[in-house]
């Protein structure tokens, strides 16, 4: 027999005593990869023989010829497992490379995973113990062997009833996953077996029934090993941070227990903030992780739980959503435990940071780059001192020059920095440079010493970056010095932020101090043109040949620098640099081509203490970098921005200063700057890029943002269809508006509350009233001020409706007075040639808005759903079916099928309820569509995933609902969207096209159709023998055909590779 011949010949290796001790003699004294002799003691030796005398008892070959465990003798288990464990106290480190020691740990394994498999009681606890035993030695060895067997043994004995054989299990898998997870197929594999064996599931019931009384290690060593889980799979999150229950006991225990726990809970939370979703949940609806967070926080705590509150408080503030709901929740105490966590090594009156607080110091400053977004938190940053801090962070022992009323040489001042450099200096750059783009314009201070530690800090600044400048320029002649680009680019991105800052006293120094370091560097001018001719590469299409992006990134960084300098930028202009940037940005239009920033979630490794190439974050489609993924693009339009103020550059540019008439400004030169920038707006670039074409734009007499909800309001606001409201003028001119447009975009222009009609409006109509009565009764008047034309208020009204206007100079200033009484504050800064602060809010044209009850009050129409919705009710009316209230102007603009059903005639136009043929989901999502000019999509993140097939299915079908009715009503952009989203959805998910190929033949959405049968016949045999063809006659014939035609192509292709 096979099993037999097996066990007799591995019995007989090892009990051959003669053969046995001179093969060993001949193996006992191997090399290592370095050359250095491995020597295995006599002790050893003989223990490995006894090892496989006893192994041999349960290990036989199987009918594949591969070594198995297949012995259940209690007596030869437990001796196995007690002479594995012997052997492994004689095994050192050094020893594991040896060919004899690494056969006999591959026996050992086979050995523990056949023993664990059994699931022996009386033997079980002696088994996990040794297989620990084994693990914690091999380590990093782990992954040159097989650990499959072993890891679905272990992860089957969590939903064991012994709790020690549970724990000790958990941390051998703990130790497994630290140290093999290296390669993306054994990753898989292991997510597999987690899966199978439902490892998230029992971890969560084993906290879930954990009682404080019981073992506290316990309770850490699994929150631990749950911790790595999630670090490394995104699908293991959700049913984590979607559990209401283990999430309140993890914060009571966060609070009641020690000091290990607590750190352990935070690490876990930090762990789940990894989805971004999760992460948005915790600062929305789960409290109480963000006041445990705050609470380790505190000054009496401990350095270590300081420092994994201050890595959860990273990933809470990675996008800007979650910092804004973060400082919003407890703006306050967290700044003040960041600002604390950054300084308290003043307290000990040393001078500079102590080692044994470097990291702590170093977790705060990653935390205070939650400066880089907007929000109230910059002025608590400010209050608590953050630049005497950041001084002290960058001087240390110099810090005294900062109290002399005069300010000290440049020398002194940068031997100073370079003095007190210890492995933090890039953080107080990153810090400072947000500090300085969301300051505000009028920022100033009185203390005096105050404003000196902020010049100091600024002439610091831009000492850095000088010198860092020339020392780039330098390294590519073969200087002496290298450069690191990630620390550069810290102190240029501050330069950058501060030249640009919204604060004038921060931009004026910065830009004083910028110059008159310049000046006096005789190389200053020759670096600039080096700039110059390297944008000329640039513009030629080579950069293809410079493949360091950072080299690029950091000259352009430093052009943008020196364009904000009055006595260089005319050189640039000479020197046809706007020719060249527009080059750069044609080609940026015409390609793929882009230039990235380094990822700027780098310091995710150091939170989770593994590589960054191991960290699995998920649900990102809230925190996309804002202008990080197109710096080229994005500075040469930084560039632009300032050459474009210049009276010398039109003419070195022979380009006017308006280049075409209002009515046509869709139609411009696409090679012309307008007709760039414009296809800038049009494209779906960050919301930095489109910010500075839009202030770029500005200086050609164009102003907002083209869109195209915009481009179809402005038709509807000159036909005067639907005009509610008339605006008397002083020469008794009237112009015809609608409030609810009026008061969605510019509820300051007409004090809406101060006029009775507005009640009179929400009532309802009286019978008999034809649709023009109801449009004579329903227009009143509103007489503005004397000091309004006719013509200052069509433009004002232009870019109320499209949200973009073209104004020509000699109404600047009246347009700038109304712009500011109407609080139209992105207009009236475009008006004011303000530049854009980093980071802002894109002004995006929609007016959904009109949907809250604040917009009822003028609705006209009402939308009703073909279905019944459980506990419908409504605010404003009794109708019992799910409706919206909606308005005619916005529909009517939308929509020629509508606007020609409301000027029919017939009965349905003049009723007050329309009844649409879709579900309530479906009108939802097309009335958001019609008020926002984008249809809702899929987010395809974890809760979606985690949606049982029923309710995705429920989901998808929504938009076959809407792309049949638009293609009814002639709404292609519509009908093409939500194909689109099927299409995609369905070329990632096979497993529900069925019904959803049934659905989409019902309503002739053959396109769909198409696609689904397409994806789905690969699986026909299967769809037969599961019987979930039944029923679905011409859904089957459809598959059968699709399934033969797959079986061809596949036949051929077979025999194409044969040969």
């Amino acid at each position: 027999m096979a099993g037999g011949d097996g066990g007799l010949k591995l019995s007989n290796m090892n009990s051959s005593k003669s053969k046995g001790k001179n093969k060993i003699a001949s193996s006992s004294s191997k090399k290592d990869r370095k050359g250095k002799s491995i020597e295995i003691s006599d002790q050893l030796l003989t223990a490995r023989q006894r090892l496989h005398q006893t192994l041999s008892l349960g290990i036989k070959l199987d009918h594949e010829n591969a070594k198995k465990w297949q012995s259940n003798d209690f007596t030869v288990s437990q001796n196995a497992i007690r002479v594995m464990s012997k052997f492994t106290g004689y095994i050192s480190t050094e020893q594991l490379q040896h060919p004899l020691i690494k056969e006999s740990i591959s026996d050992m394994l086979i050995a523990l995973e056949g023993i664990l498999r059994s699931k022996t009681e009386a033997v079980l606890r002696e088994a996990v113990n040794t297989a620990k035993k084994l693990i914690n030695i091999l380590k990093k060895s782990l992954c040159q062997y097989q650990m499959f067997g072993v890891v679905h043994c272990l992860s089957d004995l969590l939903s064991f009833q012994q709790k020690d054989v549970v724990i000790t299990s958990a941390i051998c898998l703990r130790f497994i996953i630290i140290n093999i997870f290296t390669w993306k197929h054994e990753n898989k594999e292991i997510w597999i077996i987690f899966k199978e064996t439902k490892v998230v599931e029992n971890i969560i019931n084993f906290l879930l029934g954990y009682q404080q009384a019981e073992n506290l290690q316990h309770f850490t060593e699994m929150v631990a090993f749950l911790e790595q889980i999630l670090w490394r799979w995104s699908h293991s999150r959700y049913p984590v941070w979607s559990n209401n229950m283990l999430m309140d006991k993890l914060g009571m225990f966060c609070t009641t227990l020690e000091l290990s726990c607590q750190i352990a809970v935070i690490r876990l939370y930090a762990a789940l903030a990894l989805c971004n979703d999760a992460a948005l949940e915790f600062v929305s609806n789960k409290v109480h992780v963000v006041v445990n967070m705050v609470k380790c926080l505190e000054k009496s705590m401990h350095h270590s739980t300081k420092i994994e509150a201050l890595k959860l408080c990273q990933l809470l503030t990675r996008s800007k959503e979650g910092c804004l709901s973060l400082t919003k929740l407890s703006c306050k105490p967290i700044i003040e435990g960041i600002v604390a966590a950054m300084g308290g090594w003043r307290e000990s009156h040393v001078h500079r940071v102590p080692i044994d607080q470097i990291p702590l110091v170093m977790e705060a400053c990653r935390s205070a780059q939650i400066t880089c977004w907007p929000g109230d938190h910059h002025a608590y940053f400010w209050k608590f001192g953050i630049h005497k801090l950041l001084l002290d962070l960058i001087l240390g022992n110099h810090r005294k020059l900062c109290k002399q009323h005069t300010l000290p040489s440049f020398e002194k001042l940068k031997e100073a920095v370079y003095d007190n450099a210890g492995g933090i200096e890039k953080f107080p750059w990153e810090i400072l440079g947000g500090l300085a783009a969301h300051c505000k314009e009028s920022f100033f201070s009185e203390d005096s010493f105050q404003m000196c530690d902020l010049r100091v800090l600024i002439e610091c600044a831009c000492l850095v970056a000088v010198d860092e400048m020339f020392i780039r320029r330098s390294s590519r002649h073969g200087s002496f010095r290298s450069c690191n680009p990630s620390e550069n680019e810290s102190a240029s991105m501050a330069i950058l932020l501060m030249v640009l800052s919204p604060c004038k006293y921060i931009a004026t120094q910065t830009r004083n101090f910028l110059s008159d370091i310049l000046q006096k560097n005789h190389e200053s001018r020759d670096y600039l043109e080096y700039l110059l001719d390297f944008l000329q590469f640039i513009a030629n299409d080579n950069h293809t040949v410079a493949t360091d992006e950072s080299q690029i990134t950091l000259s352009m960084m430093d052009l943008v620098c020196y364009s904000t300098l009055p006595e260089y930028q005319h050189l640039i202009v000479k020197k046809e640099g706007v020719r060249m940037l527009l080059d750069i940005v044609k080609q940026r239009l015409n390609t793929d081509m882009h230039i990235s920033r380094p990822d700027t979630d780098s310091h995710i490794s150091h939170i989770c203490s593994i590589s960054r190439s191991k960290v699995v974050r998920c649900c990102l489609h809230h925190n996309q970098p804002l202008e990080d993924d197109d710096v080229l693009l994005l500075y040469s339009l930084q560039v632009l921005s300032q050459l474009l103020p210049l009276r010398d550059f039109f003419h070195h540019q022979k380009m006017p200063r308006v280049v075409c008439q209002k009515e046509k400004y869709a139609a411009c030169e696409p090679q012309s700057c307008v007709g760039i920038l414009l296809q800038i707006l049009d494209k779906t670039f960050t919301l930095e890029i489109k910010l500075y074409a839009s202030y770029c734009l500005s200086f050609f007499g164009f102003y907002g943002f083209p869109n195209k909800l915009g481009k179809r309001m402005d038709k509807a606001s000159h036909d005067g269809e639907y005009a509610d409201l008339q605006l008397l003028l002083s020469d008794h001119q009237r112009v015809g508006v609608h409030c609810v447009i009026l008061k969605t975009r510019s509820p300051m222009l007409i004090p809406f509350e101060k006029y009775s009609f507005i009640n009179r409006i929400s009532h309802d109509y009286p019978e008999g009233l034809d649709s023009k009565d109801l449009e004579i009764k329903s227009s009143f008047e509103a007489r503005l001020s004397s000091h309004i034309c006719r013509i200052t208020l069509e433009k004002l009204l232009e870019y109320i409706y499209t949200g973009f206007c073209q104004v020509e100079d000699e109404l600047l200033k009246p347009i700038k007075l109304l712009a500011k009484k109407c609080d139209l504050k992105y207009f009236h800064n475009l008006l004011q040639k303000k530049l854009p602060t980093w980071r802002s809010d894109v002004p995006i044209f929609e007016l959904t808005s009109a949907l809250s009850p604040s917009g009822h009050v003028f609705s006209d129409i009402v939308l009703e759903a073909k279905e019944v919705v459980n506990s419908w009710s409504c605010n404003v009316c009794e109708l019992s079916m799910p409706h919206i209230h909606a308005h005619k102007i916005i529909l009517s603009a939308s929509c020629a099928y509508i606007q020609a059903l409301f000027r029919s005639g017939m009965q349905e136009s003049l009723s007050q309820v329309i009844q649409i043929p879709v579900s309530w989901k479906a009108l939802v999502k097309l009335v958001r569509w019609f008020y926002s000019g984008e249809l809702p999509r899929l987010d395809y993140t974890c809760t979606w995933l985690n949606l049982n097939k029923e309710m995705q299915l429920d989901e998808l079908s929504v938009y076959v609902e809407l792309s049949w009715l638009a293609e009814f009503w002639c709404l292609d952009e519509v009908q093409k969207e939500s194909i689109d989203i099927v299409v995609s959805c369905v070329k990632n998910n096979h497993i529900f096209p069925v019904k959803l190929i049934q659905l989409a033949m019902d309503l002739n959405q053959w396109q769909i159709v198409e696609v689904s049968v397409q994806q789905l016949a690969p699986f026909y045999q299967n769809l037969c023998d599961s019987n979930e063809l039944e029923s679905l006659d011409e859904v089957t014939e459809m598959l059968r055909e699709g399934y033969v035609q797959y079986s061809q192509q596949k036949y051929d292709y077979d025999n194409n590779s044969g040969d």
